[in-house]
């Protein structure tokens, strides 16, 4: 398989291939995102939290809206769309 380094993509695709590739930089604003993303997903398969309380969590700890929260559970961590 092939790591191909997304440079002029969108947030979503950056942020994709920093996951799989260390070398590629991300804005401060991807990098702010891929923090939550992780800590989203470190919350849902860690600590088991249901989806609604990650979401709170996310909301309390970074200070952000709930369709951010929700957009950081939903497009990166598997099963974030369900239950």
């Amino acid at each position: 398989m092939d790591i191909v380094k997304f440079n002029k993509d969108n947030m979503f695709m950056q942020i994709k291939a920093s996951l799989m590739d260390d070398s590629i930089e991300l804005s401060p604003v991807a990098a702010e995102k891929k923090k939550r993303i992780d800590h989203i997903f470190a919350l849902r398969h860690n600590n088991k939290y249901s989806r609604h309380q990650a979401i709170q969590r996310i909301i309390k700890d970074y200070g952000v809206s709930t369709h951010d929260s929700f957009r950081g559970l939903l497009e990166f961590v598997p099963n974030g769309s369900k239950k």
